[in-house]
């Protein structure tokens, strides 16, 4: 239920650079950022150990307002709106979301504010900010230029659209596609670097973005999922790439992680046996499509998704750690009429018993309280917004009935369309 879902936007944002000079020290000239990026690609390919065809890849200038309209035709020329906007009803009942938040909205906003270069998978082209200082810029273009290298051996185009249900683990892939170019520009910034100082270098950066999080105009559930895709995505391809060198992280974008929850704990995705997620289907209980309610909106928040829902009203570490188990999810949205009140189911899973108490008693905990929360054995369901009647006894029903399967390929994991 993350916001950002997967929006086809592969776009290096404000916050990557953290510690970059914010005003514009002169005018950049067309030749200027011509040239920067025919040297931003040089590099990139150097670091990444591939090679861009001559042929078939360009760049171009684009202007503030021409990048906003990409990005929002982007979400307009996917079902991404839609998937956004029933997400948000669903964090609205969850507390995460200010009533009457439109999220879309805010969405194409926040990219706008943030965006400082995108590579366009369809035209195979780096378009370049033109009003981004140079000391921004230059590691901007490295970042674009991996997406363009990206594309041209392993396909962008098939990871662009969304697909229901596959929310958490397309959030995993995005991860993989911006920390890989996030990880090239890093060693590009920083190079001939020895592994453990490229490790300090990359956990500063981390930091330093972390703590410009809640500085980003927007929602914090929204500016903290912006972000993960490039710390996170950057963290995962540095642990493949120790494991088997450049060559284990080209792998990532055929066998591709499966959850945020592989990203957030690599080893997870690196050790064998894999930690493989469960596909949860919940059930609606009969007590609620008889008064009317029926589902808007399908989709897993992940272990990423559920820890920065905590994290509205708990600490950092305790939002992790109790986030830690999850071993797969799914909620529901529901209304009467379309547009209308809703109510928010979730049904989830997890590692152990132990792990499932510590879930249950942290959701117990959320901005807006559920109206009824319940554990059994692995098995945590609550149910949160519109009071509807025995709630108890209806998130019982959903904890007892909710079926799990354990998925190994993207596939498997999102199903058939309900």
């Amino acid at each position: 239920m993350k916001p950002l879902l997967f929006v086809s936007l592969l776009a290096s944002t404000w916050a990557l650079t953290a510690c970059a000079e914010r005003e514009r020290p002169k005018t950049i000239s067309t030749e200027e950022l011509a040239a920067m990026a025919k040297t931003a690609r040089t590099t990139a390919a150097e670091v990444r150990g591939l090679a861009l065809p001559e042929e078939g890849f360009g760049e171009a200038i684009a202007s503030k307002a021409e990048i906003g309209a990409y990005l929002e035709a982007r979400l307009d020329a996917t079902d991404s709106s839609r998937l956004i906007r029933d997400a948000g009803r669903a964090l609205e009942d969850l507390g995460a979301l200010a009533p009457g938040t439109d999220l879309v909205a805010v969405m194409k906003k926040v990219t706008r504010d943030q965006v400082a270069g995108y590579y366009d998978w369809e035209k195979k082209t780096l378009y370049i900010a033109d009003w981004m200082p140079q000391l921004v810029q230059q590691p901007v273009l490295v970042h674009e230029a991996t997406h363009a290298l990206q594309d041209a051996h392993f396909g962008l185009g098939r990871f662009m659209e969304p697909v229901p249900g596959g929310d958490d683990a397309q959030a995993a892939i995005q991860a993989v596609i911006e920390g890989d170019a996030t990880l090239v520009m890093m060693q590009a910034l920083v190079p001939d670097q020895s592994d453990a100082r490229l490790d300090f270098t990359i956990a500063l950066m981390v930091s330093a973005t972390e703590q410009q999080i809640d500085q980003i105009d927007a929602p914090r559930f929204v500016s903290r999922s912006l972000v993960f895709p490039y710390t996170g995505g950057m963290q995962l391809a540095r642990a493949v790439k120790k494991r088997g060198g450049w060559a284990a992280v080209d792998a990532l974008y055929t066998d591709v992680p499966l959850s945020t929850e592989q990203v957030l704990h690599p080893e997870k995705y690196l050790d064998q046996p894999r930690d493989l997620p469960q596909r949860v289907v919940a059930t609606v209980p009969e007590t609620l499509t008889a008064a009317g309610w029926k589902p808007a909106f399908r989709g897993p928040q992940g272990e990423l998704g559920l820890r920065i829902l905590l994290r509205e009203t708990l600490d950092l570490e305790a939002a992790a750690a109790a986030a830690a188990g999850w071993d797969g999810d799914e909620a529901v949205l529901l209304e009467r009429e379309p547009g209308g009140a809703t109510v928010t189911l979730i049904a989830s899973v997890w590692d152990d018993e132990e792990q499932a108490r510590e879930a249950a008693d942290a959701l117990r905990k959320t901005k807006l309280a559920p109206q009824a929360l319940v554990q059994e054995g692995v098995r945590v369901a609550g149910l949160w917004g519109e009071p509807v009647t025995d709630a108890e006894a209806v998130v019982a029903e959903v904890a007892r009935t909710l079926k799990a399967t354990e998925a190994a390929t993207f596939e498997a994991l999102v199903g058939a369309a309900r």
